[in-house]
């Protein structure tokens, strides 16, 4: 056990179902989905998508995990619970949290 109760890398990666490691794989080093990487061209520009594109990598990572299941992949709820291993109410707090960042975001650049 590490401190404060966490689990290592390691251990929470071999927790995964099959469907849960695929939906992970996804993810590329950016942060974006391989499959909604098309969608941004893969950087910035000064389009409506690379807009959306930098709020989404300005959200620290746990926020941006979950928009982009949820948003970009278009997992439920549901599904997005089991792929990270959360709670129901985690996962829509963090959708809702980081919704009003890119909104922020967007608005302020």
């Amino acid at each position: 056990m590490t401190v404060g109760g966490g689990k290592s890398p390691v251990v929470v990666a071999g927790c995964f179902t099959p469907e849960q490691k695929r939906l992970r794989a996804n993810v590329n080093g950016s942060g974006i989905p391989n499959a909604s990487a098309e969608i941004f061209g893969g950087t910035r520009t000064e389009s409506a998508s690379g807009w959306l594109y930098g709020a989404i990598q300005s959200l620290p990572e746990h926020y941006r995990e979950v928009i982009l299941l949820r948003d970009i992949e278009e997992l439920s709820i549901d599904e997005t619970t089991e792929v990270l291993s959360l709670t129901r109410e985690s996962v829509k707090a963090r959708i809702h949290r980081a919704r009003l960042m890119i909104r922020e975001y967007l608005v302020r650049d």
